[in-house]
């Protein structure tokens, strides 16, 4: 799911770089992309039930791993949308800002 949530909001915020759809205010970007990654999880179960259903291939155990599968969805999207939340609000510790702290403490080393 990490693949469609990071799809998600890039997308959303290159349309709306480019003119595609208007300019996003972050929260109700940041909501666009917590339902869009829950309907991906949603469509995911749907494929696994039609591929059960017409190939036999049992890739769903049961009800609760199809629950369980969803609400790992739900709190993955959960997640990445604090994430993007908190580092906005802290970009020295988003994965950026600790390279770039890497990157000037290797450059402030003398001798090298």
């Amino acid at each position: 799911m990490l693949t469609a949530e990071l799809f998600i909001h890039r997308t959303s915020i290159n349309a709306s770089l480019i003119g595609v759809i208007g300019p996003l205010h972050p929260i109700p970007q940041r909501l666009l992309v917590f339902t869009a990654t829950c309907a991906v999880a949603l469509f995911w179960e749907f494929a696994e039930f039609i591929a059960d259903q017409t190939l036999g291939t049992h890739s769903q155990a049961g009800l609760e791993d199809t629950l369980g599968d969803l609400v790992f969805g739900v709190i993955g999207a959960g997640a990445f949308t604090l994430s993007c939340f908190v580092f906005e609000r802290y970009p020295h510790l988003s994965p950026a800002g600790i390279v770039q702290r890497l990157q000037n403490t290797k450059d402030a080393v003398p001798g090298d």
